[in-house]
C-alpha cells in the first residue's frame, strides 16, 4: 500500500529523470533508441489529447495522470492544497 502510494507520487520525477538521462546519453545508439521511444510515446499522448483516437488513449491517460500528480504536488508545496475531511453519514443516520 505505502510503496504504491509513494511510487505514484514519485513516478513523474522518475519519468523526467529517464527522459533527461536518455537525452544526455543519446550519443550511444541504445540510448538514442530509448529516447526515440520516449519521444514517440509522448507524441502519441499529445496526439491523443488533440485528436481523441483510441490507439492513443492509454498514452494520453498515463501522461495526464502524471501531469496531474505534478500539479497536485506543486499546489501542496505552495500551500494551496487544503484538505478538509468531513465525517460522512453513518448507516443509522440515513
Amino acid at each position: 500500500y505505502v510503496s504504491h502510494k509513494l511510487g505514484r507520487l514519485l513516478s513523474p520525477f522518475f519519468l523526467l529523470g529517464a527522459l533527461g538521462a536518455s537525452s544526455a546519453l543519446a550519443r550511444d545508439p541504445v540510448y538514442a533508441v530509448l529516447l526515440s521511444g520516449q519521444v514517440l510515446f509522448y507524441a502519441l499522448a499529445l496526439a491523443g489529447r488533440l485528436f481523441p483516437i483510441r490507439p492513443c488513449a492509454a498514452a494520453t491517460m498515463f501522461v495526464s495522470l502524471n501531469v496531474t500528480t505534478l500539479m497536485a504536488l506543486a499546489d501542496a508545496a505552495a500551500g494551496r492544497f487544503n484538505v478538509k475531511w468531513e465525517r460522512g453519514a453513518s448507516r443509522g443516520d440515513r
